[in-house]
């Protein structure tokens, strides 16, 4: 969404009407519009005075695909790598920049980051993907660090040709 400014000068009583090239109209000084569909939209502007006086202004207004946000990444044991594996798919530009956060006070702008967690949790990692246009999406996943299983056994003695129980 985005705010259309009405720059236009006049002493008092102005009325506008904006016609904003998707089949919608406003009577609001400087409206906040969201279009539904990226493209270009011819925008005209009709300030008016009560004795009928008025003038006319046009632009065309270009509206961005958003990229839209997404990752995997591995569920794995404290202290190994996690690996996450970036799946944005990118909107009007393919110039991305990423910022994520990694559930535990730590960031990189790593498009497909590898990262070592210091201990065994659920962590809410987020990444916000920004492209070249201002357009920006994000993509939340809880990651699971588990603890390391602890191998142990006892050994026994035993016999030849016996069998042996491991406790």
């Amino acid at each position: 969404s985005g705010t259309l400014n009405n720059l236009s000068s006049a002493s008092i009583n102005v009325t506008s009407l904006w016609i904003l090239g998707n089949g919608d109209s406003s009577s609001l000084t400087s409206p906040v519009i969201t279009y539904a569909s990226p493209g270009t939209y011819d925008v005209i502007l009709i300030a008016s005075l009560p004795n009928s006086c008025s003038d006319t202004a046009s632009d065309v207004v270009t509206i961005y695909e958003n990229p839209q946000a997404d990752f995997t990444a591995d569920s794995v044991c404290e202290g190994l790598r996690t690996t996450f594996q970036n799946l944005t798919i990118a909107g009007s530009s393919a110039d991305l920049a990423y910022d994520w956060d990694l559930g535990d006070n730590n960031t990189t702008i790593d498009p497909n980051p590898l990262y070592r967690y210091a201990s065994s949790g659920l962590y809410s990692v987020v990444v916000i993907v920004t492209d070249s246009n201002g357009c920006t999406d994000d993509a939340t996943q809880d990651i699971l660090v588990r603890e390391p299983p602890l191998a142990d056994y006892e050994l026994l003695e035993g016999c030849e040709d016996a069998d042996l129980d491991l406790i």
